[in-house]
């Protein structure tokens, strides 16, 4: 993520790779001032990318943008989403809202 040095990114694919058509995944960013605690981490970037006749298209839903990621004592996250899809000349805007929840890395054993 092209994040400034004084912020920290974060990134959250929501879906699943690769995927077949009429399917998609969302790709949640937060950022948070580079000193700022886990709990200062709040929704930079909102996009969906899905498969539309063996063509991929992204979206980006810019407006009103609204999350929260909560680091879980377990070392995962949680976190939830939303924002709104512009209307364009071609469609009506939409809004999308959701979830997630991301287990811990596994731990090597050495």
């Amino acid at each position: 993520m092209g994040t400034p040095a004084a912020r920290q990114g974060l990134d959250v694919e929501i879906g699943h790779r690769p995927f077949s058509a009429g399917n998609g995944v969302f790709l949640v960013s937060y950022e948070k001032p580079a000193d700022a605690p886990d709990a200062a981490y709040r929704l930079s970037l909102l996009t969906y990318t899905c498969n539309v006749a063996d063509s991929y298209t992204s979206v980006s839903y810019t407006l009103d943008l609204r999350g929260k990621l909560t680091r879980l004592r377990s070392g995962g996250l949680t976190g939830r989403f939303s924002g709104v899809l512009p209307a364009t000349a071609t469609g009506a805007g939409s809004t999308v809202r959701g979830t997630f929840k991301v287990a811990a890395p596994a731990r090597s054993r050495h």
